[in-house]
């Protein structure tokens, strides 16, 4: 009876201390399977978080963008408004009646070289200076941003700009030639101001010389080609 019980109390401390170490295992186990997941959570969440911050991102840099493209609209409609009335005066100074006699020809040769030229001249080339402003003051605003909001918004910008800016250097380059087109007419009307009078109810030049009237057709007929040049404007 005694080595009976003596296995039976062996027995139980074995028992007892299996069961124990499993519980220690399992314990072991619950704590390793909530850490990883709490770590899946916390990577979830993370991710989670990224991605909210990233649409909050571009919902920033496209509302930032909208706004600079506005200004920048508004600011180019304005200035292009401003050369087209300067523009109307191009065909308004060369009128014939304007030149019927030769104090209005000389005043009419006056206001195209030191006003009307200069004044288009000037108003063209803040056009498109406007682009290279834009693009400046964009980096200067977001120079305390980080890199990659920068590359992203000048990117876009860029993308949207620069088929612009082709446009309009074509255009002004196109300008310039009818500008100078309309300095040699004007310049031709004034130094031959003695040598024609004008029709009032034709409204016409009427040289005394054929030779004048065939070049004075000429340099018109040069600033109507240049006229019809195709742009993109």
């Amino acid at each position: 009876m005694a080595k009976s019980g003596k296995k039976q109390k062996t027995f139980f401390w074995a028992g007892l201390a299996l069961c124990l170490f499993l519980a220690a295992i399992g314990n072991v186990l619950h704590k390793d399977r909530t850490k990883h997941e709490a770590a899946i959570a916390t990577h979830e969440t993370t991710l989670l978080t990224k991605q909210k911050e990233r649409k909050e991102h571009k919902s920033e840099i496209q509302a930032l963008f909208d706004a600079y493209l506005n200004n920048f609209t508004s600011e180019l409609v304005h200035k292009a408004n401003l050369y087209k009335k300067s523009r109307l005066l191009l065909k308004k100074i060369t009128i014939p009646i304007h030149y019927k006699t030769v104090a209005f020809s000389k005043q009419n040769y006056t206001l195209f070289k030191e006003d009307l030229a200069p004044t288009l001249r000037a108003q063209g080339e803040d056009i498109v200076n406007l682009f290279g402003h834009y693009s400046d003051k964009i980096r200067n605003d977001l120079k305390d941003n980080d890199s990659e909001l920068q590359q992203i918004f000048l990117k876009q910008w860029n993308d949207m700009t620069i088929k612009q800016l082709d446009h309009y250097i074509t255009f002004f380059m196109r300008e310039e030639k009818l500008i100078q087109a309309y300095d040699d007419l004007i310049t031709f009307y004034y130094t031959h101001a003695r040598r024609y009078y004008i029709d009032i109810e034709k409204n016409k030049f009427v040289f005394s010389d054929s030779k004048d009237t065939n070049e004075a057709l000429m340099l018109l007929k040069r600033i109507q080609n240049i006229q019809n040049e195709p742009t993109n404007l």
